[in-house]
C-alpha cells in the first residue's frame, strides 16, 4: 500500500490552528501518524515535506516529483504589465502578512500587486484574514495589495501571461502548482523557500527564492527584480519555463515512480494494526443528543446575535 502525502488535515491544523479546534485537531494528527506509520510506502512532492514526515513518522519517506504537462497557452506571452500577482487563499500560512511587511518596507517604491483568492478565517472560525490584514497593514492591504475574488482557470492563466511578476509567499506549502503554472507561462517568479516547488528554482537564474518568514528578504528580492530591465526579466521567465518543462516532464518523473511501484509489488504487504479505540473514533455513530437539546445549552442572546449576523451575510450586508 502506498500513500502520497499532499496537504493533509492534521498537518494544516498544526500549521494554522483555530481556537476551539485543538482537541479535534490533535486526534486527527494522531490518526494520520498511526495510519501513515503502518502502510508500506509514503511519498511526497518536495524535500520540505520529506523532512516534515520523516521526522513525524520516524520512517523513510520518498521524494517523487509530480508530472506536470502544461496546457497549450492561449497565446504567447506579450508585453507584461508592471503589476505583481499572487494566486492563493488569503490565509495565514499563504504568507499575506509577509508580503504586507515587504511592501511596507519598500515604501513609495512598492509595486501594485493583485491577490486573487478567497478569504479564510484566522485565529477563530468567524475571523477574517483579509480584515485582519487591513487593520494591521492599512497602508498596504487595499492600497498596494488589491484583494480580488476567485477567478476561473482561464482568467488565471491570462493573468499569469501578462503579470509583471508572480509572488508565491507561502510560509509553507507541500508543492504549490500555481508557482509551476506561472513559471511555465514565462512569468518571473519570486518564491518562498517554504514552498515545495522552490526546489525547482535556481536562485537568480530561473527565478528568485527568499526566506519564508522574512519580510526584509522578500522586499530585497522584489527590489532586485524591479531593478532588472524588461529584457532580463523576460530571460528569467523563459529560463524558468524551460526548467519546469524539463524537471516535471513524464519522461523525467515516471521512471522513478515505476521503480518504486515495482519494488512495492515484489515485497510482502504489511498487515495493518487493529486498534479498537482508533476504530471507534473513526467509525460513524448515532447522535446521542438532538440539535434542539444542543441549542438549548446556548444562551438566547448568543443565538440571536449569531442569527442576525448570518442574515446580514446572506444578503451581503455584512462588512466581514
Amino acid at each position: 500500500m502506498l500513500h502520497r502525502c499532499t496537504a493533509v488535515s492534521g498537518q494544516i491544523a498544526q500549521l494554522d490552528p483555530l481556537e476551539g479546534d485543538r482537541a479535534a485537531d490533535a486526534i486527527i494528527q494522531l490518526i494520520e501518524v498511526l495510519g501513515l506509520s503502518a502502510i508500506d510506502s509514503v511519498i511526497t512532492h518536495s524535500t520540505n515535506n520529506v523532512r516534515f514526515w520523516t521526522q513525524k513518522l520516524a520512517r523513510k519517506v520518498d521524494l517523487i516529483r509530480p508530472v506536470f504537462v502544461p496546457e497549450n497557452l492561449p497565446h504567447e506571452p506579450g508585453e507584461r504589465t508592471g503589476r505583481g500577482l499572487v494566486i492563493g487563499r488569503v490565509q495565514r500560512w499563504k504568507g499575506p502578512h509577509i508580503l504586507c511587511e515587504a511592501l511596507h518596507l519598500l515604501g513609495q517604491g512598492a509595486p501594485e500587486i493583485d491577490w486573487i483568492g478567497r478569504d479564510v478565517p484566522i485565529h477563530k472560525s468567524n475571523g477574517s484574514t483579509a480584515r485582519h490584514l487591513s487593520q494591521t497593514w492599512p497602508d498596504v492591504w487595499g492600497k498596494k495589495i488589491h484583494h480580488l475574488p476567485e477567478e476561473s482557470p482561464a482568467q488565471i492563466r491570462e493573468r499569469q501571461l501578462t503579470a509583471g511578476f508572480v509572488v508565491v509567499p507561502s510560509t509553507w506549502d507541500v508543492f504549490n502548482f500555481t508557482c509551476v503554472e506561472a513559471m511555465t507561462a514565462g512569468a518571473p517568479v519570486i518564491c518562498s523557500s517554504g514552498v515545495g516547488a522552490s526546489d525547482l528554482i535556481e536562485n537568480g537564474v530561473t527565478g528568485f527564492v527568499y526566506e519564508p518568514t522574512s519580510g526584509p528578504s522578500l522586499a530585497e528580492n522584489i527590489d532586485r527584480l524591479l531593478a532588472m530591465s524588461p529584457h532580463h526579466r523576460s530571460e528569467l521567465g523563459n529560463a524558468g519555463a524551460k526548467a519546469i518543462k524539463q524537471a516535471l516532464a513524464p519522461e523525467t518523473v515516471l521512471p522513478a515512480r515505476l521503480d518504486l511501484y515495482h519494488a512495492l509489488s515484489s515485497q510482502a504487504r504489511k498487515p495493518l494494526p487493529v486498534d479498537d479505540e482508533l476504530i471507534n473514533i473513526c467509525s460513524p455513530a448515532e447522535a446521542t443528543t438532538s440539535l434542539d437539546a444542543s441549542l438549548n445549552e446556548i444562551a438566547l442572546r448568543r443565538l440571536l446575535v449569531h442569527s442576525f449576523h448570518r442574515i446580514l451575510r446572506k444578503f451581503g450586508l455584512s462588512r466581514a
